[in-house]
């Protein structure tokens, strides 16, 4: 590797937990890509995310600092506008200052959305984009024939947390489209400077909408059992007890099922980015960094969703 000067590609996943990754001791879990990245690097099994809420973590990414300085302390929407201080420096800028070409694919969660927080490329896919120019994923589907599709990544709304199909095709998934529109930088960037790439997958946040063709990687695996609490949990955790309002435990079942199959969809994705390195001559040049922005409580406890620690 230069030391002088290396690529630097981030990839993150969303409300991925710490537990599913098989070469950090879960042998259930189908994920060759991220035990190969584990093989040849480091761990950090005592990471953690300090404010385990999407736009919080992110920010947090990006400046190396937590919400005292950058304001992000929760999500906030455009009805309740927030920004980053314009004073305030993020990583992504500093190397664009130092000679680094930097771009953004995939889940962003800025604010405003097209905030570039120093890329000088971004190409974004946001869970619930608001307009569709802003959204290049969203434009993507128009273009290739699902401009009739309203959720594009799986239905919310009362369905949010429960099992259900994909309803776009495992080509032009979300999850392959950050894949894609990464390894399409790269062929651009062509070796012509110093990159910092941030592949940015949405998966496996709910809601768990995977595609069919690997929907039933997990049916009928014996998958680990959930942690019970001997204590009563915290006032967070007792208001995302209603969020997944299972009707029958295999509910429960199937959607763990689709959220670990989520993620070995993803790290089949992160596979083809690693293996377009390794053909280009680009992979010991470049420093690869893999992490979740928080983790998912998935019934442990008996509640769901995040913002616990």
């Amino acid at each position: 590797m230069d030391m002088h000067k290396p690529n630097i590609l981030l990839i993150t996943t969303d409300q991925q937990r710490y537990d599913t990754i098989r070469a950090m001791g879960y042998d259930f879990m189908v994920t060759p890509n991220l035990d190969r990245l584990a093989a040849e690097g480091c761990r950090y099994p005592n990471a953690y995310s300090c404010n385990p809420v999407c736009m919080a973590a992110r920010h947090n990414i990006i400046t190396g600092l937590p919400a005292r300085y950058h304001g992000f302390d929760d999500n906030y929407f455009e009805e309740n506008p927030k920004v980053i201080p314009y004073d305030l420096p993020t990583f992504p800028q500093i190397l664009s200052d130092s000679g680094y070409d930097t771009a953004a694919v995939g889940k962003m969660h800025f604010q405003p959305c097209r905030r570039h927080n120093g890329f000088t490329k971004m190409e974004l896919m946001e869970e619930i984009p608001r307009n569709l120019d802003d959204d290049e994923y969203a434009k993507y589907l128009k273009e290739n024939g699902y401009g009739d599709v309203q959720s594009i990544h799986g239905v919310r709304h009362l369905l949010y947390m429960l099992p259900q199909r994909s309803l776009i095709d495992e080509a032009h998934h979300g999850s392959s489209w950050v894949s894609e529109r990464s390894i399409h930088y790269l062929k651009e960037n062509a070796g012509k400077r110093p990159f910092f790439l941030w592949a940015s997958f949405i998966a496996p946040h709910p809601p768990f909408d995977v595609p069919d063709g690997w929907a039933d990687l997990y049916k009928g695996k014996e998958l680990p059992p959930l942690k019970a609490s001997k204590t009563p949990v915290s006032t967070a955790a007792e208001g995302k007890k209603c969020i997944a309002d299972y009707p029958e435990e295999r509910y429960l079942q199937r959607a763990r099922e689709l959220y670990y199959a989520s993620i070995s969809f993803v790290d089949y994705n992160i596979g083809k980015i690693l293996d377009y390195l390794k053909e280009t001559g680009e992979y010991d040049n470049t420093l690869i960094l893999f992490t979740s922005d928080h983790g998912e409580m998935l019934g442990d406890y008996g509640t769901f969703q995040k913002m616990l620690p």
